[in-house]
């Protein structure tokens, strides 16, 4: 069964005993559509943290109304 190990540069994994990352054959994207990507990962990230944030301050309201049986 052979392993995957992550390469020293954190973007792309290497079957063991294989000298070549396992992406390096695939075409790379565009300078511009790399940043898009990006652009939209960072913004997704935002938002997940403020949902977060949100459904952390609604929690104890809820529990508070769960333990008094008002659900």
């Amino acid at each position: 069964m052979k392993t995957l190990r992550v390469c020293p540069d954190n973007r792309c994994h290497v079957k063991q005993g294989s000298l070549a990352c396992g992406n390096a054959s695939q075409p790379r994207k565009p300078l511009g559509s790399r940043m898009m990507i990006y652009a939209r990962l960072v913004a997704l990230r935002e938002s997940q943290s403020a949902t977060g944030e949100e459904l952390s301050a609604l929690l104890p309201s809820v529990l508070d109304k769960a333990f008094k049986g008002e659900l």
